[in-house]
């Protein structure tokens, strides 16, 4: 059979990844818990769809239909996003809306409802061996380690460029033993596969970006402790 690249038998069944929320990602939950509902049903009633909520919204709660965008939203049934917080503010107030002769209760909008909290207790000092000088950083730290870990800081040595052939940080880990021994780690410039923002219009590039093209040299990674906290 001829190799496709993507084909689901081929690639792994199950990854990991950590995200750290952003200074954007701070932004956009506030705008959510300012702009946003979840609304819950029986699940013996009449089954909307999103076009009847988005209706139901506008017709009996009088906020326009230009204001409203609804999709499905798992678990609850549906997620309401308002143009404006006072239009939250009011769907609140009232609390429900009834479609089909089944009620459907109007919630706030939560961030991480349902999600299971888990603390990483380990605290590990971590080296790289021969790490280009100009990726020294908390940042390149973080995309290089990737899921195993949240790089704190800088070790000091490092931080204060008294040595050049091993670079040192600070870590937080689940488990010490997801810490590769070694790892392939690809470089790019800065701006690679990214299409061009037009500032001034707000606006993305219609055009597609070039293939990125960067170096793939191995890295070798010490861990020199780990501590449970």
């Amino acid at each position: 059979m001829e190799y496709v690249p993507g084909r689901p038998h081929q690639r792994p069944v199950r990854s990991r990844a950590v995200v750290v929320a952003t200074r954007e990602d701070v932004r956009e939950t506030a705008n959510l818990l300012a702009r946003a509902v979840v609304l819950t049903m029986p699940h013996d009633g009449f089954l909307p769809c999103a076009l009847d909520v988005a209706h139901a919204l506008n017709q009996q709660l009088r906020i326009p239909a230009q204001n409203i965008r609804v999709t499905r939203h798992k678990p609850e049934g549906f997620f309401a996003y308002f143009d404006l917080p006072q239009q939250r503010d009011h769907a609140l107030r009232v609390g429900q809306i009834e479609i089909g002769g089944t009620v459907l209760s109007i919630h706030s909008w939560r961030e991480g409802l349902h999600q299971r909290p888990r603390t990483w207790w380990y605290r590990a000092k971590i080296s790289i061996e021969h790490l280009p000088e100009n990726f020294w950083s908390v940042g390149a730290a973080q995309q290089a380690l990737g899921e195993c870990c949240i790089v704190e800081r800088l070790e000091s040595r490092t931080h204060a460029r008294e040595v050049s052939d091993v670079f040192t940080c600070w870590a937080w880990m689940w488990n010490p033993d997801m810490l590769p021994r070694t790892i392939d780690c690809s470089l790019f410039p800065a701006g690679a596969g990214k299409v061009l923002v037009d500032h001034d219009r707000s606006l993305l590039s219609s055009g597609m970006a070039t293939p990125p093209e960067g170096s793939i040299p191995r890295r070798r990674l010490a861990l020199a402790g780990a501590r449970f906290r």
